[in-house]
């Protein structure tokens, strides 16, 4: 249908356009025509009614077809059925397919349009996935497991190969997360150069507080003063 309606369009304006050349260079061109028009309308009246009768039903028709929303089937046969005919609705092969796309890893939704076509099927998938993710790689695999899901699992039949039969578009979420910034790691303290420098060094003791009379020198310590002296 798509092809005849190029082929149409395409006449149409090649015709258009001539016939605004002709009628913009020549315009007693109207006259002419209307003059043989109405001549041959009143030598052929019975063929020019019919001539015009067969343009008007084919103008009709067309725009009928154009205008007329083909009506989709609501269920598909199944292909694998050997003792009798099985028939599944494509409201249940959607919901199928979009379970199994989603538990695909970075999938976060999928939703699917299945058209019958007698035995056959075509899928349109819009899936949401992350952005970062591989596009060809993952667009692969939505296509073999939604072919797994057709021909394997639910015995069904896809409208030619599975690239042709099966479409996939891909979405990415509107409003993606902030990065988050790495925690700073724990430094630990660096030691004193004074305590590198004197290992050995003793804590200072504890103040005297006031009040309290000094301690009185050792013995060994007042003998090596009187032997000093």
């Amino acid at each position: 249908m798509n092809v005849f309606n190029r082929v149409v369009m395409v006449l149409l304006a090649l015709a258009a356009l001539a016939a605004a050349f002709i009628f913009t260079v020549w315009p007693a061109t109207w006259l002419w025509l209307g003059q043989q028009t109405y001549g041959y309308a009143q030598s052929s009246r019975l063929a020019y009614t019919l001539g015009g009768i067969l343009a008007m039903l084919v103008c009709g028709l067309i725009l009928l077809l154009e205008v007329r929303r083909p009506r989709r089937a609501k269920y598909v046969v199944v292909d694998r059925v050997a003792g009798g005919e099985a028939r599944i609705s494509v409201e249940s092969v959607a919901r199928r397919l979009n379970y199994e796309v989603d538990l695909l890893q970075d999938v976060s939704e999928a939703k699917s349009e299945v058209v019958a076509k007698g035995r056959e099927l075509k899928v349109i998938l819009d899936v949401l996935m992350s952005p970062d993710v591989d596009i060809p790689m993952k667009t692969d695999e939505v296509i073999e497991t939604a072919r797994r899901v057709i021909e394997e699992q639910m015995g069904l039949k896809l409208a030619g190969k599975p690239k042709d039969a099966i479409k996939v578009n891909i979405h990415h979420p509107k409003r993606m997360a902030p990065a988050q910034a790495p925690l700073p790691t724990a430094v630990a303290p660096m030691p004193s150069p004074e305590a590198e420098a004197i290992p050995w060094a003793e804590a200072p003791g504890p103040a005297p507080s006031e009040g309290t009379p000094p301690a009185a020198p050792s013995e060994e310590s007042a003998g090596g003063w009187s032997q000093t002296l």
